[in-house]
């Protein structure tokens, strides 16, 4: 199952053609009506199956929201793999959705696909490694009493204490993830972008948007 914002799942969709036209993908998306349709004709099919465990499908494709909308269908399915995008929604794992993917869905297998950078701070990283590989990274209190002062600023021994934590940190992270940058893509020669140019327009301030600035210039307006 790859777990995705409404706007990217036809973008996913024509990936999976792309890479992979072999695979049957499914888009579990749309109103009410809809996917109740859907999920009849997946029943239906599975009862038709000369493998009564066999589902019509390889992949599908869904929204949080419907994930968690339908969350009784769809946790009752045994995913073999889940692949989360913009998986920044997962940063609080006291949301909602952290919480039913966690409890309610098995998915043993678990991809995390984010380009937003991770390193905002250790607990937001804790989640993200803990909802992966809750198994490797335990709870947040001893994640925190380990790494707290890797992100710190000190001197002297405390410097070198805190360097050790986060050179400590960073091989454990890179075990587990796969860091693409945008150097190393036009590097290989990937992707390719145009020098950069920068415009500056200078836009006149509408009359009421004049009004109102020198009215604040002259001190006329309460703030």
């Amino acid at each position: 199952v790859v777990l995705c914002p409404l706007s990217v799942t036809d973008g996913w969709l024509s990936e999976f053609g792309k890479f992979c036209p072999t695979l049957k993908v499914i888009q579990y998306v749309g109103d009410k009506p809809h996917r109740r349709q859907i999920r009849r004709t997946i029943h239906e099919d599975v009862q038709n199956s000369s493998h009564s465990n066999e589902l019509p499908f390889d992949v599908m494709l869904t929204s949080y929201d419907i994930a968690l909308m339908d969350q009784d269908f769809l946790s009752q399915i045994p995913w073999l793999y889940v692949v989360i995008d913009e998986a920044q929604r997962l940063k609080n794992p006291s949301s909602v959705l952290y919480n039913v993917l966690e409890e309610r869905f098995m998915m043993p297998r678990r991809l995390l696909l984010t380009g937003t950078p991770v390193q905002n701070n250790l607990s937001e990283l804790w989640a993200l490694m803990h909802f992966c590989m809750p198994s490797v990274f335990g709870s947040l209190d001893e994640f925190l009493s380990t790494f707290k002062e890797a992100g710190n600023l000190f001197s002297g021994s405390e410097a070198n204490k805190a360097n050790r934590q986060f050179k400590i940190l960073k091989h454990m992270l890179r075990a587990f993830m796969l860091r693409r940058t945008k150097a190393l893509l036009i590097e290989s020669g990937i992707l390719e972008l145009p020098p950069l140019t920068e415009l500056t327009v200078m836009v006149p301030l509408a009359p009421l948007q004049k009004k109102i600035y020198l009215s604040v210039l002259r001190k006329e307006l309460q703030t």
